[in-house]
């Protein structure tokens, strides 16, 4: 399992039904910094699986409460 996740891990991860969404979806998290810090790693964008994990667990215990 790596420890960085790219883009398209991200655009699978965040999909529905088997499908990945879409580049721009991603882009617009990032560019509204709901996405943790990332790194240029080899030329590519890349996050912390642990950050992403991270912030998926916020995500779900917020809208546990709701």
């Amino acid at each position: 399992m790596s420890i960085f996740l790219d883009a398209e891990d991200l655009r699978f991860r965040f999909g529905t039904n088997g499908k990945p969404t879409s580049k721009g979806f991603i882009q617009n998290l990032a560019r509204r910094g709901e996405l943790p810090p990332s790194a240029l790693l080899g030329g590519k964008r890349v996050w912390r699986r642990v950050d992403i994990e991270a912030m998926e667990a916020a995500l779900f215990n917020d809208s546990a409460h709701d």
